[in-house]
C-alpha cells in the first residue's frame, strides 16, 4: 500500500496532486454548492476521474498484472482515495459557505450528511465498473453517472415544486438515512470491485498485448513526407493532433459537457466558460510531453524553437474560438428550451472580456512553463485561477451584495465600454509574448 501511495502522490505528483487540489481549492470558493445533488457529487468525483485517466495513460494496469502487487491492494487504494473525497470535500464546501455568511443560509449538518452519502453512492457505482474495464474508457461509465445524478436532481426539483409533489424542505430527518445507504453501499461494492478487477487482470493477455517490440506493425502505417518552410510547425500539430484525439478526448468531452451545463445567467449576460478550455490545453499538451520525455527527444529532431513555441499557442486559440463558438451555439439551445428564458442581448461584451483574459493568461502561462516547468507551473496556475475567481466573486460580482467593495453595478457600463479593448489589449499581449516564450524555450533547453 505504501508503494501504491508513493507512485499516485509523488511519483505522479505533476498531475495526481494538483487535481486533488485544484478541487479543493474550488470547493472553498465561496460558492453554495450543498444546495444541489449534483455539484457534490461532480466536484468530489473528479479527481478520482483524473486518477484514472493518469494510469491508463501510464497503462498502470497492465504493468500491475506481472508485478506482485495483490489486486485487493489496487482496489483498496482507490477505494481509501475515493472515501477521503467523500468524506473531505463536503466539510470544504461548507467551510466556503461559511465567508459568506452574511449572505446566504449556512449548510445544516443534514445537507453534509447528505452530499457525503450521496457521494459514497456515486463511488459505489463508478469503482466496480472503472476497476472493471482495467481502467481503459472510465469517462464512459463516469459519464453516464453523473447525468443519471443531474437527472436525479432534476427529478427531485420538479417533485418538490409540483402542487402535490415531495416537500424536500420537510424531510432533511431522512437525510442521514442517505448517508448510511451511502456507506453500506460503498463497503458492499469492494469485494465486486476486486473480484472484477481480478478477473480482467488474470483474463488479459496484458504484456504481450500492450509491451509491444519497438516497429510492430509499422509495415502497414502509411507515411506522409511533409515538406515546405511550415513542415516543422505543421509536423508538430500532427503529433499533438494525434495526442489530443488519443489522450485527451476522455478529459475533454466531459469537462466541455460540465462548462455546457455550469453557466451562470446573471442579467442579460451568460457566464459561459467554455473558453477557458483554451487555457487548459496547451497546459495538457506541456504535461503530456513532458510525461514521454518527449522534451528531451527533441533534442535529436532539427525542430526550430519558434516552432515548438507557436504549436502551443496555435492549440490554445483553437480551443478558444472552439469554446467561443460552442457557448454562443448552446445559450441559443439551452435557454429557450431548457431554462425557459430569453437569451442574454449582452453576452458579446462578456466574451470579449473572457478572450481578453484567457489571451492574456496564455502570454504569462506558456512562457513561465518554459520557464519553471510544468509541476511548479500547474501551482502557479492554480494560484493565479483562484485569485481572478475570489476578485470576481467577492468584487464585482453580485453573488456577495452585502460586501461594502462590491463595484459591479457601477463598473457594469464602464465594462461594457471596455470590453472591445480588452479584447485588443489581450490579443496584442498575447502575440508580444511569442519571442519571450521563443527566449525562455531556448535558455531551458541550454541549460538542460
Amino acid at each position: 500500500m505504501k508503494a501504491l501511495f508513493y507512485r499516485t502522490f509523488t511519483v505522479n505528483q505533476g498531475s495526481t496532486l494538483a487535481a486533488f487540489l485544484a478541487v479543493l481549492l474550488l470547493c472553498v470558493l465561496p460558492i453554495p454548492w450543498l444546495i444541489s445533488i449534483f455539484f457534490p457529487v461532480l466536484w468530489g468525483s473528479l479527481p478520482m476521474l483524473f486518477l484514472f485517466q493518469r494510469d491508463q495513460r501510464d497503462r498502470w494496469h497492465d504493468l500491475a498484472s506481472v508485478l506482485p502487487i495483490p489486486p485487493g491492494d489496487v482496489v483498496k487504494e482507490k477505494y481509501l482515495l475515493a472515501g477521503l473525497c467523500a468524506l473531505g470535500y463536503p466539510w470544504c464546501m461548507t467551510f466556503g459557505l461559511a465567508i459568506m455568511a452574511d449572505t446566504v443560509a449556512q449548510p445544516t449538518l443534514d445537507l453534509v450528511l447528505f452530499a457525503t452519502g450521496s457521494l459514497l453512492c456515486f463511488f459505489a457505482l463508478f469503482l466496480p465498473l472503472a476497476l472493471g474495464r482495467g481502467g481503459k474508457g472510465v469517462w464512459v461509465p463516469y459519464l453516464f453517472l453523473a447525468i443519471l445524478f443531474y437527472a436525479i436532481e432534476y427529478v427531485v426539483t420538479l417533485l418538490q415544486y409540483y402542487p402535490v409533489g415531495f416537500p424536500i424542505s420537510n424531510h432533511f430527518d431522512l437525510f442521514p438515512w442517505v448517508l448510511l445507504l451511502g456507506a453500506l453501499l460503498f463497503l458492499a461494492s469492494y469485494p465486486v470491485a476486486v473480484e472484477r478487477y481480478a478477473r480482467q487482470k488474470g483474463g488479459a493477455p496484458a504484456v504481450g498485448r500492450t509491451f509491444r517490440p519497438a516497429g510492430a506493425g509499422t509495415a502497414a502505417i502509411a507515411r506522409r513526407r511533409v515538406r515546405g518552410k511550415a513542415a516543422p510547425l505543421r509536423a508538430l500539430l500532427y503529433k499533438d493532433g494525434l495526442l489530443i484525439r488519443k489522450q485527451m478526448l476522455a478529459f475533454l468531452i466531459p469537462a466541455s459537457f460540465l462548462l455546457v451545463v455550469i453557466r451562470f445567467p446573471m442579467g442579460s449576460v451568460d457566464l459561459c466558460f467554455l473558453p477557458l478550455l483554451g487555457i487548459v490545453v496547451p497546459l495538457q499538451l506541456l504535461a503530456l510531453d513532458e510525461q514521454t520525455q518527449w522534451t528531451f527527444a527533441l533534442r535529436l529532431y532539427p525542430y526550430p524553437p519558434r516552432s515548438l513555441v507557436l504549436s502551443r499557442y496555435f492549440w490554445g486559440w483553437i480551443f478558444l474560438l472552439l469554446g467561443l463558438g460552442l457557448s454562443v451555439g448552446t445559450a441559443y439551445l439551452l435557454y429557450p428550451n431548457y431554462l425557459q428564458l430569453p437569451i442574454p442581448t449582452e453576452t458579446p461584451f462578456f466574451l470579449f472580456w473572457i478572450t481578453g483574459v484567457v489571451l492574456a493568461v496564455q502570454a504569462v502561462e506558456i512562457p513561465l512553463l518554459f520557464r519553471i516547468g510544468v509541476v511548479h507551473g500547474k501551482i502557479v496556475s492554480l494560484a493565479l485561477l483562484l485569485v481572478l475567481f475570489l476578485v470576481l466573486l467577492n468584487v464585482l460580482a453580485e453573488f456577495n451584495p452585502n460586501n461594502p467593495s462590491a463595484a459591479f453595478a457601477y463598473l457594469l457600463p464602464t465594462l461594457k465600454a471596455l470590453s472591445p479593448a480588452a479584447l485588443l489589449a489581450g490579443l496584442a499581449v498575447n502575440l508580444l509574448s511569442i519571442p519571450l516564450a521563443v527566449r525562455e524555450y531556448r535558455l531551458t533547453a541550454a541549460a538542460a
